[in-house]
């Protein structure tokens, strides 16, 4: 069992974040013939696709860009390995800072990558991460 420190809730960035992201989530879902719901947990997954799917989102401020994303590896907070192995599968939508560009990933890819511990702006000591080589997911364009 790997013990690890967390970062701790930041409500202005999870505004700046959460938000957009779980809105442009919906609408691309939407596109697609679905309906995703806000999880009324919110200590849960972000989104429910009632009989289909979960789906985590994250917005990466550092991938400011609309070209590929910028490293190999794509650092999953080992924390969330709790949205995981639920009654349906997850789905992680990692999009870039303009919402213009995201990696999908299942559950599956992240459960069976590589743990780390890695230093952060956020968290200096060190948190657990998974270390998903972004070859594994799908980069989708959006428009």
């Amino acid at each position: 069992m790997i013990i690890s420190n967390n970062k701790k809730f930041d409500p202005k960035l999870h505004e700046e974040a959460d938000a957009p992201a779980k809105t442009v989530t919906k609408y691309y879902v939407g596109r697609h013939g679905y309906d995703a719901e806000d999880n009324p947990n919110i200590y849960g997954v972000d989104l429910i696709v009632p009989g289909l799917c979960y789906i985590e989102v994250e917005r990466r401020f550092m991938w400011d860009n609309d070209g590929d994303f910028p490293y190999r590896y794509l650092h999953i907070p080992h924390r969330k390995r709790k949205f995981f192995n639920q009654d349906m599968p997850t789905l992680v939508f990692t999009w870039n800072h303009g919402l213009t560009r995201f990696i999908r990933l299942h559950e599956d890819v992240i459960k069976n990558s590589k743990v780390i511990e890695k230093s952060t702006q956020a968290m200096p000591e060190g948190e657990h991460f998974y270390e998903v080589d972004i070859n594994l997911g799908r980069i989708i364009k959006f428009t």
